[in-house]
């Protein structure tokens, strides 16, 4: 379903090595997961998104934080290479119509949430 619904909105899907679905939109990549566990759950991931300066963990990790908590759907994070920072949009699907109501709306906010981290790290500074 999520790659007939990605190719709905107009972008062009390939799935990878893993079974994953990757498609760009403004030149971002994201990844759509599903995970093997439960099958109605479905994560679209922005990897990647922000490199973090040596040193200044602390404050990727608050902003992060601060970032999860704040913003529905949306969680960022500092992914296994700590050094960089990810986000994901996670949610259910039940039917077509769901799974592309939340595809469209995580893209929506993944393609926005540099410019977000960048003024949260601003703010924490």
């Amino acid at each position: 379903m999520a790659i007939q619904v990605v190719k709905e909105l107009g972008y062009k899907p390939i799935i990878d090595n893993d079974g994953d679905v990757f498609f760009r939109v403004q030149l971002k990549g994201f990844y759509i997961l599903g995970t093997r566990n439960d099958n109605d759950l479905i994560s679209v991931h922005f990897p990647q998104f922000w490199d973090i300066e040596e040193g200044e963990d602390v404050k990727y990790l608050a902003a992060c934080n601060k970032l999860t908590r704040e913003l529905k759907l949306v969680k960022t994070f500092i992914d296994d290479s700590l050094k960089s920072v990810s986000a994901s949009c996670e949610f259910y699907c039940t039917d077509m119509e769901s799974m592309r109501n939340n595809i469209e709306h995580s893209i929506k906010i993944l393609c926005i949430i540099r410019s977000i981290f960048r003024r949260t790290l601003n703010e924490l500074s």
